[in-house]
């Protein structure tokens, strides 16, 4: 269902069934055409969404220029695997102690391969440059495949003490990135309150505009304040998202101009 209003799930979708039909049939030595065409019911039923998608992205003025005006910056592909934490390991050591046997299994990992290569594809080429989104259920298939090689961890006969350094080695781990986000997130933050907050100011400029405006008026504002504003206010902004705003970078332009006065609506 989510498949109808983020097109991310949907591109992961007909990438890892088809993907996963035909691993599948490789490692089974042979093609069983009723197991596939069952397995390959989703793509059927999303298959008009997935080419609406398409068209939409591809050839309609307002959503093809969106598509376009953003790039996904790159992740580095060390802090990405460190952010994967005690799964990092586990992983590697459970395809090792066990490896993958059952159709689910490989349905897990081929999962977790797609949507890996798809995050970083932007690292191959700009036309392959995905939102990060694509990648949220990554950790569902890693964990999922990986908790299995907890109960194969051999604590020996000091159970009690080698449990609390193998718990320790998890939470160490997995909380290894956060100084950095939080980090991150301070820096983000700091200088940006009047971006990211409403001021008095701007409750009053709510008030002035939902007194004095309709829904249909089209309301000029700079590119932080459309943001702010059009997230309290039922009326239409001549900038949004840079996502859902076409030509984002030129109107800007021309709002932040008109408003410092550098020059005319008539130039």
């Amino acid at each position: 269902l989510q498949g109808f209003i983020r097109q991310y799930d949907l591109l992961s979708l007909f990438a890892i069934l088809p993907l996963f039909i035909a691993a599948d049939s490789v490692l089974r030595r042979q093609f069983d055409l009723r197991r596939a065409v069952v397995r390959a019911i989703p793509l059927f039923v999303m298959a008009p969404v997935f080419a609406y998608q398409i068209y939409l992205f591809s050839f309609h003025p307002v959503f093809s220029a969106s598509s376009t005006q953003g790039a996904q910056p790159h992740v580095p592909l060390f802090w990405h695997l460190l952010s994967l934490g005690i799964t990092l390991f586990l992983l590697p050591w459970r395809l090792y102690i066990a490896p993958i046997r059952s159709s689910a299994e490989l349905l897990l990992l081929i999962w977790a391969i797609v949507l890996f290569m798809l995050f970083h594809a932007n690292g191959i080429s700009a036309a392959l440059s995905f939102s990060p989104q694509v990648a949220m259920s990554l950790m569902s298939p890693i964990i999922l495949l990986a908790v299995n090689a907890l109960p194969r961890i051999r604590l020996g006969e000091n159970i009690a003490r080698r449990s609390l350094a193998l718990n320790t080695l998890v939470v160490v781990l997995g909380c290894l990135t956060t100084p950095f986000d939080i980090a991150r997130a301070i820096d983000d933050v700091h200088g940006k309150e009047e971006i990211l907050y409403l001021s008095e100011n701007d409750h009053l400029a709510i008030g002035w505009l939902r007194e004095r405006t309709t829904p249909n008026t089209l309301i000029l504002s700079s590119y932080h304040q459309c943001n702010k504003l059009s997230a309290q206010l039922n009326r239409r902004f001549i900038l949004g998202h840079w996502g859902f705003s076409p030509n984002n970078p030129m109107l800007t332009r021309i709002c932040e101009g008109l408003l410092r006065a550098e020059y005319t609506p008539s130039t």
